[in-house]
Order: C-alpha cells, then sequence, then structure tokens
C-alpha cells in the first residue's frame, strides 16, 4: 500500500504548469510524426526519390509511413506512451543509422 500513496503523492506534486508543458511538447512530436507519416502515404515524387537514394525499395515507403504513424498513436495514448517512447526512439534510430 506504502507505493501506492508514494506514486499518488508524486503524482499529485507535480505542478499544472508542468503538466501542461508536457502535453503540449508531446503533443508537437505526435503531430510532427503523423504529418511526416501522411506525406509519406501519399507517395509524393520527392519522397519516393529521397527512398530511392538512400538505397530503399519502392514498397518499404508505405511500410515505413505505417510503422511511423502507428508508433506515434503508441506514443499519444497516455498508458502506452512509455512504449511508444521507446519505440520512436527506435524509428529515429533506424532514420539517423540511414543518413549516417
Amino acid at each position: 500500500m506504502s507505493s501506492i500513496a508514494s506514486t499518488a503523492a508524486s503524482i499529485a506534486a507535480v505542478s499544472k504548469t508542468s503538466l501542461w508543458v508536457g502535453r503540449t511538447l508531446s503533443a508537437l512530436a505526435v503531430t510532427l510524426f503523423l504529418v511526416t507519416g501522411l506525406f509519406s502515404l501519399l507517395k509524393p515524387a520527392v519522397a519516393v526519390q529521397g527512398f530511392t537514394h538512400y538505397g530503399y525499395p519502392d514498397g518499404a515507403l508505405l511500410r515505413i509511413a505505417t510503422v511511423e504513424i502507428a508508433c506515434a498513436i503508441v506514443y499519444a495514448v497516455p498508458q502506452t506512451s512509455v512504449l511508444g517512447a521507446i519505440l520512436l526512439t527506435g524509428y529515429l534510430g533506424g532514420a539517423t543509422a540511414t543518413h549516417v
């Protein structure tokens, strides 16, 4: 029982300002990932050209965009936000490895 009480106390200790700053930053990140994922789903010539430039096959664009959107949705749900953060970190690691 004491761990539940300490958890409730630590949640109550967060100021409203900190809470809303965190929510705003998370919303910006989710919006960024959703917009870029939806942009990739449209398959504009620029995105297809970029994918082929980095050596990805044409069919990978749809799968990668779907994974990006799914990870952003998992991050947006409060109960699964930690898993979503881990998945988005892995996604960004892959993007970094592609550019390196």
